[in-house]
């Protein structure tokens, strides 16, 4: 809720029966056409070799080519329900029982406004709060401020935000990750030579906490903001405390076990994952893990918390997805999502709706290197909707604040998607040009490193690998920046808009 508290629902959160596997056709996606496989997205694990084999931080991963069906269609699939397995695991399926086309909105290059960030990593954050603050990371870090209504014939406003490198590294000091706090009013940075920082709003540095000796891979403020715990590549976990930026306590896995995720899921308690399919819960107050659970085959890749049911849903390199309603020593995740057929790379819950123990429903996304992405209603166990456009591993996908949309990133292409119906909306593919050169290489592949809407649903920032970040703006009129090497077209839902 918007003060932050946790809405109880008026009976106890519950799972119904299961639905039996069903079978899954493919359709042809927006992508690579000459793809090699892919690695995780995701994971500490990952990005730390990501960072390590690239050059100025961009990694080089490969990616697989895959073929799907006829161009055009976009596949959905309807949530069937069956009587209730007896084995004593529930799983479920999708099945597609038909296709609904839709023209949607191709975006061209043309039709963005592109932020020059330089080499490196590219990370981008709306300011949950203020709607014009957008926060970059990459080789530089900036927060932006970008006008809500017409965008102003010139170069945009923006902070820089100085990361010296740290005098026990020779690294650049690439910020690697960014997240504004719950209330706007904070941004913590993590860097690749293991830097973590707090600065205001208006871009002052607010603490500068020196303890990491790896990159930082991940950054999570809890809900109340007064502990971020952050994550570096060589697993460890350090909370430390916002208000004076001193070191609360140091986490780690028994025999240096890599971490590849962490989430909160109370102001005192988190949910850590790793590379040995085991989930840990700590307490900030208690030196190790609470208690353990092997919920995966293989690494867990992802995880996601939500208030509204107390549950954390878990993805792994297993194609499988756990549910966890309330994790706790006597608990254990009871409920196992199939339908996948790669790795799960994220996991999402649906913002802007309330649980009504009434009509009890929970919309669940999953993006996976089978280069779909699944919506699932955890209550009832069914896939309600399978959305097949991608021709490439999925990188990245990101719900709109009101939970109405949702876009998915790969290989340099974009797509955006009605929640409800799973319609697909808008196209956005900067790559495409240069896959279909007859020159293209394997090397031609563009990155999704982020994907961010704005508070209104109506902006989307996405941060890709190399040098730019590109905001799409959903209103109606179309304007020219000519100072920043950038354009800008502003669009409607039905067509682009022309010259």
């Amino acid at each position: 809720m918007k003060d932050g508290s946790i809405r109880k629902p008026a009976r106890p959160f519950q799972f119904l029966p299961s639905s039996e596997p069903l079978i899954l056709d493919e359709d042809e996606g927006v992508g690579s056409d000459d793809s090699p496989p892919a690695t995780s997205a995701t994971s500490a694990n990952a990005k730390k070799h990501a960072i390590e084999d690239g050059v100025n931080g961009v990694s080089k991963k490969r990616r697989r080519k895959t073929n799907n069906g006829v161009d055009g269609d976009v596949v959905m699939v309807d949530a069937v329900l069956s009587p209730a397995l007896t084995e004593e695991l529930p799983t479920t399926n999708g099945c597609d029982v038909g296709t609904q086309i839709e023209d949607a909105v191709e975006i061209l290059a043309a039709d963005t406004l592109t932020l020059t960030e330089g080499e490196g990593i590219v990370f981008c954050a709306w300011n949950p709060i203020f709607p014009t603050l957008l926060a970059s990371g990459g080789s530089v870090a900036r927060i932006w401020s970008v006008p809500e209504d017409e965008t102003p014939p010139g170069v945009l406003n923006h902070k820089m935000l100085p990361h010296e490198p740290s005098r026990m590294s020779t690294d650049k000091p690439n910020v690697i990750v960014i997240r504004w706090s719950p209330e706007g009013d904070r941004l913590a940075s993590g860097s690749y030579d293991g830097q973590t920082r707090i600065w205001s709003r208006d871009g002052r540095l607010v603490h500068n906490m020196r303890l990491h000796p790896y990159p930082v891979s991940a950054l999570k403020w809890n809900r109340i903001t007064s502990i971020l715990l952050a994550l570096s590549c060589d697993g460890k976990m350090i909370a430390w405390d916002t208000e004076t930026g001193d070191q609360h306590r140091v986490f780690e896995l028994a025999n240096g076990a890599m971490v590849s995720d962490v989430e909160w899921v109370s102001n005192s308690q988190f949910i850590a994952c790793g590379e040995n399919g085991i989930i840990y819960q700590f307490d900030i107050g208690v030196e190790g893990p609470l208690h353990s659970h092997m919920v995966h085959d293989g690494e867990v890749e992802c995880l996601a918390w939500d208030e509204q049911t107390e549950t954390i849903a878990t993805g792994g390199q297993d194609a499988s997805i756990w549910i966890w309603h309330k994790p706790s020593k006597d608990s254990t995740p009871a409920v196992k999502l199939i339908g996948h057929t790669g790795g799960i790379v994220s996991v999402a819950w649906q913002p802007g709706f309330d649980f009504d123990p009434a009509s009890p429903k929970r919309i669940l996304a999953s993006a996976s290197h089978d280069t779909t992405v699944r919506l699932w209603d955890v209550v009832s166990q069914t896939c309600l909707r399978v959305l097949t456009r991608h021709a490439d591993p999925i990188e990245r996908i990101c719900f709109s604040s009101d939970g109405n949309k949702l876009a998915s990133g790969a290989n340099g292409a974009v797509l955006v998607w009605k929640t409800n119906s799973g319609a697909l909306t808008h196209v956005y593919d900067r790559a495409k040009s240069r896959r279909q050169s007859e020159h293209a290489g394997s090397e031609d592949f563009s990155e999704i490193n982020e994907i961010s809407w704005d508070e209104g649903g109506q902006r989307l920032a996405i941060g890709e690998a190399h040098k730019v970040i590109l905001h799409i703006t959903l209103v109606t009129t179309r304007q020219v920046l000519m100072d920043q090497q950038c354009v800008i077209v502003c669009i409607n839902s039905k067509s682009p808009a022309t010259a």
